[in-house]
């Protein structure tokens, strides 16, 4: 079997702090590589977050955790990567990513084909938590909408805001809509535009019975655009 990354991370709260601990373990990985996001950035790219999807069993039971992660074959100009988080009783959360790898001087994709020194030092196995993909969910058309601020706090290295950062908003929007969230049992989300500090995000949440939609749109260049969206299902 391929060499996997595997790390011990303190006990977190929130999914904000899970989806987070996603990252730093794929950032970990590509550092044992030779490719962590340093080294990238000096040779012009880094990675983005496209699509995110996990599930929980239950919840963690309060001591240190395991994070594993591997990645799935590369696709054409994206890696899709693995995650399986255990503690003291067992798995109890998996989840799968969509990295999209982009150049720095103007933030379009790139094909990994063109990359060969990036896709030659890893290792790539079949094993994927979730058989049937990635969910369909389009963005809600009606419902409650809540306009969020987007926080300088929750800003990344790549000066935008970071992927896991995105639930602060959806939850902020569910709270003043009086829907449920935070503890859920599965969640999936898709990214579509950056949003930066300052941004006013209208945040539209639907209740669909056993899960909560949401969207969320900016203003750009005198347009309204569809930054994200996805599902979350409250426990």
């Amino acid at each position: 079997m391929p060499e996997r990354h595997r790390e011990r991370i303190p006990a977190y709260a929130g999914l904000a702090a899970f989806q987070a601990r996603l990252t730093d373990a794929s950032v970990h990985d590509d550092e044992r590589v030779g490719q962590g996001y340093d080294e990238l950035k000096r040779l012009g790219y880094f990675w983005v977050a496209v699509r995110v999807r996990a599930a929980f069993h239950r919840l963690p039971d309060g001591a240190a955790i395991e994070i594993e992660t591997w990645a799935n074959p590369p696709g054409t100009a994206a890696i899709e990567r693995c995650y399986r988080l255990s503690d003291a009783q067992g798995v109890f959360a998996v989840g799968r990513a969509r990295w999209a790898l982009v150049r720095l001087s103007d933030g379009g994709p790139v094909r990994l084909a063109s990359v060969p020194w990036l896709v030659a030092p890893r290792s790539f196995e079949a094993e994927n938590p979730f058989p049937d993909g990635y969910l369909s969910f389009p963005a809600p058309a009606t419902g409650p909408v809540s306009t969020i601020r987007v926080p300088a706090s929750g800003i990344d290295r790549n000066g935008h805001l970071n992927n896991a950062r995105y639930w602060d908003l959806v939850f902020a929007a569910a709270a003043a809509c009086g829907l449920p969230h935070g503890d859920v049992a599965e969640i999936e989300i898709g990214y579509h535009k950056a949003v930066f500090a300052g941004d006013a995000v209208a945040v539209r949440l639907s209740d669909d019975g056993d899960r909560i939609g949401f969207s969320g749109r900016i203003d750009r260049d005198g347009s309204t655009v569809l930054a994200f969206s996805g599902f979350y299902r409250p426990r």
